[in-house]
């Protein structure tokens, strides 16, 4: 009888701890698939305050990697301190360059690879039609490019508008605002020979505008791809790189990012054509 109760003792500590041990796991694991990531706030089709594709195709990548996350919207540039600083472990749409791969984490795939074309008035025309144009055309006849705040460009572009010339001018001055919208009308009022924008958020917005015979662009494009920034000092960073990347690999097979495509009428990227 004795060795019955101390049996019995002994399978029901066994049993406690056994339970605390699955609760703890289980604890673990729900801290461990849900995350915050940062989206931008204007910037459509890819992000807004009313989503976009780019806050689609996270939610879903994480999804079919078993990562439940939550988005919050943010203007870029903050999104992005808060990235840097470890507050939010990731935010977009990030374009890699030199500079802030020294300050961001990236992983394997992009969102989607976007164009970055030179727009301009039909009244009043500056076509970019190769790289060769943008000296010619622009550099040589000091035209002034707009462009918006916060925004990442080309290292191209970049370095174009931090060098000087030998008369001590710089290459390509700038006149940066704060949308793209303000871009187009800058364009349409003559204020702005030439602005850089991303053509599929260009497009967008001179669809809505309903001026698709009045701002054009030249055939010249860089591509500019749109990655989530990861932070490097945030303990999640590396295992949500790893899921978004095992995540985008299942919804590019499976048909659930053509099907986003699809639904907010983009091209399919040429990384991602088979």
């Amino acid at each position: 009888m004795k060795s019955y109760k101390q049996h019995s003792k002994k399978v029901f500590l066994v049993l406690i701890l056994l339970i605390i041990f699955v609760s703890k796991t289980s604890y673990s694991s729900d801290e461990k698939i849900k995350a915050v990531i940062l989206a931008e706030d204007a910037f459509p089709p890819f992000s807004s305050l009313n989503g976009g594709f780019s806050n689609e195709v996270v939610v879903a990548a994480f999804k079919a990697s078993g990562v439940k996350v939550s988005l919050e919207v943010y203007p870029f540039s903050r999104l992005m301190m808060m990235v840097k600083s470890g507050t939010a472990a990731g935010g977009f749409n990030a374009i890699p360059t030199t500079d802030n791969e020294n300050q961001f984490l990236f992983g394997k795939y992009p969102i989607y690879v976007s164009q970055q074309r030179f727009y301009y008035s039909v009244d009043d025309p500056v076509v970019i039609n190769t790289e060769e144009d943008i000296f010619e055309k622009l550099v040589k006849q000091d035209i002034v490019v707009g462009d918006v705040r916060g925004y990442i460009y080309p290292p191209a572009f970049e370095l174009l508008k931090s060098q000087t010339a030998k008369n001590g001018r710089n290459l390509i001055y700038t006149d940066t605002v704060k949308s793209d919208e303000k871009l187009i009308k800058k364009l349409l009022l003559g204020r702005n020979r030439v602005a850089l924008m991303h053509s599929e958020v260009a497009s967008l917005h001179i669809k809505n505008m309903n001026i698709e015979d009045k701002i054009r662009f030249g055939n010249f494009a860089w591509e500019a791809p749109l990655y989530i920034a990861f932070s490097k000092v945030n303990p999640n960073a590396s295992f949500l790189i790893e899921a978004f990347d095992k995540g985008m690999e299942v919804i590019i097979d499976n048909g659930v990012y053509d099907y986003l495509l699809k639904k907010y009428s983009l091209d399919t990227p040429s990384i991602y054509i088979r």
